[in-house]
This record gives C-alpha cells, sequence and structure tokens, in this order.
C-alpha cells in the first residue's frame, strides 16, 4: 500500500474518532488506526508501536527552555 493511501486511510479513521474535533485521541485508538491502514494486526508491528509510545511519552515530557 502506498504511503499515501496509508495516510489518506489514517486521516479519515482519525477524524471518525476525534469527533468533537479536538485533535486528541487516546494511544490505543491511534494505534488501532494506524493497524487499520496498515492492514496488519498488533502483533505484526508490535515492535514499531512500543517505539511510537516511547516517543510520545518523550514528546509529552515539559522541558526546560
Amino acid at each position: 500500500m502506498r504511503a499515501s493511501k496509508i495516510f489518506s486511510v489514517a486521516q479519515e479513521l482519525f477524524q471518525q474518532i476525534d469527533r468533537a474535533a479536538k485533535g486528541k485521541i487516546a494511544v490505543e485508538s491511534l494505534e488501532d488506526i494506524l493497524c487499520t491502514a496498515l492492514q496488519r494486526d498488533k502483533q505484526h508491528i508490535e515492535y514499531g508501536l512500543s517505539q511510537l509510545k516511547t516517543v510520545l511519552q518523550l514528546v509529552s515530557l515539559p522541558y526546560d527552555v
């Protein structure tokens, strides 16, 4: 599947989950979106999902400027 198609599917699914249009969803919902867009189950992309969680945790940490 081409990257643009994956992005399109993921974007559509995100909008369906984020009905309030706040731009926020649960990490578990994001995992489900990615699995659906990539047409893979969580076991097949477990490493990538764990890396994604690590990045999201780092991004959400407060830091000094």
